[in-house]
């Protein structure tokens, strides 16, 4: 499969002097069973059992969501190779995120009670973050 080109927006990993970052939704250290850590020019995969990992194809709709979910989350420009998974992981502490049945791109956010529909969610099955530019 190739190389598609995306926006994907992380938490810096304030835990770890790894220069290393966490998924938006869940940190790895307070939730190991979903949480993956990502490391700039890393291939980064979804924990076994979960997945795919979420992506933005617009650099919009990555500011949108790091607007609704976290203002301190930075944005990257990544590389992607597209997952033909539509299923995300459940978790049943913080909430879920799962896709919208009629159109596979766009993901409906429920996380502590917060619900917004976050445009244009891409499925990846590995994220390569290259370049922080927000």
């Amino acid at each position: 499969m190739e190389w598609l080109d995306g926006y994907k927006a992380v938490r810096k990993n304030k835990w770890k002097d790894n220069g290393s970052f966490y998924s938006a939704t869940f940190h790895p250290e307070f939730h190991p069973e979903v949480g993956v850590e990502y490391i700039l020019e890393d291939q980064t995969v979804p924990r076994k059992g979960c997945g795919p990992l979420a992506v933005f194809d617009s650099l919009d709709d990555a500011k949108i969501f790091k607007k609704i979910i976290d203002k301190e989350m930075i944005i990257f420009e990544c590389k992607y190779k597209k997952s033909e998974h539509y299923t995300f992981w459940r978790h049943g502490l913080n909430g879920s995120l799962v896709y919208n049945p009629k159109d596979k791109d766009i993901i409906k956010m429920v996380v502590s009670g917060l619900k917004e529909v976050i445009p244009r969610t891409r499925f990846a099955d590995v994220i390569i973050l290259t370049k922080e530019i927000a």
